[in-house]
């Protein structure tokens, strides 16, 4: 079998172009000319913040109820809902504060893109990653790779079935998010 140098299949060009897009991705706010990588943790969904204790998301709503420990795919951790709101705090042993926060607001119809990302703008400055992946567009602030903390927004653009249109914005910090992982499984022996 003959390849010439022209012989390109299609997935050697996804990976061609998932190489050249990635240091793009994760040096994002770090480039000459971008944006300076924002602070992440002095921002807030709805008056939460990252870190905050339990008494501390009682101040912002009295009416929060913390249920117990829940699993949810690969996230453990104690939930409190409110609304479209979502707030994960950490086991015990490591204070439980809140390590992940999340608004979820359903659609009918196709969002607005451009009015959604303008409101986000005002509210957190332009984000350090945009994007549109399949059926989403994504933006987020921060680092948007590896473990730092980071705010990050998907849209769905395409409708599957009849199903509405989910958008999520999750404010999160993946290192106490593993570490609390960690806690959980040590407390019940699965470590």
């Amino acid at each position: 079998m003959k390849i010439s140098w022209f012989h390109i299949s299609k997935s050697s060009v996804l990976l061609l172009g998932l190489l050249l897009a990635l240091p793009a991705f994760a040096s994002a706010g770090t480039r000459p000319g971008a944006d300076p990588i924002p602070d992440i943790a002095k921002f807030d969904i709805a008056g939460y913040r990252l870190y905050m204790t339990e008494e501390e998301a009682l101040k912002v709503s009295p009416s929060l109820k913390i249920e117990g420990i829940k699993v949810k795919g690969d996230l453990i951790g104690y939930k409190a809902k409110e609304g479209p709101i979502t707030i994960y705090f950490t086991a015990d042993e490591l204070g439980k504060k809140v390590f992940r926060i999340e608004r979820l607001t359903i659609f009918q119809d196709v969002p607005d893109v451009s009015q959604i990302m303008d409101g986000l703008v005002k509210q957190y400055g332009r984000p350090n990653a945009m994007g549109r992946v399949m059926l989403h567009s994504q933006a987020c602030w921060g680092k948007c790779l590896g473990k730092a903390i980071k705010l990050y927004l998907k849209i769905r653009l395409v409708q599957i079935t009849n199903n509405p249109y989910p958008v999520t914005l999750q404010l999160l910090d993946v290192k106490m998010e593993d570490a609390n992982k960690i806690a959980f499984l040590k407390r019940t022996g699965r470590e």
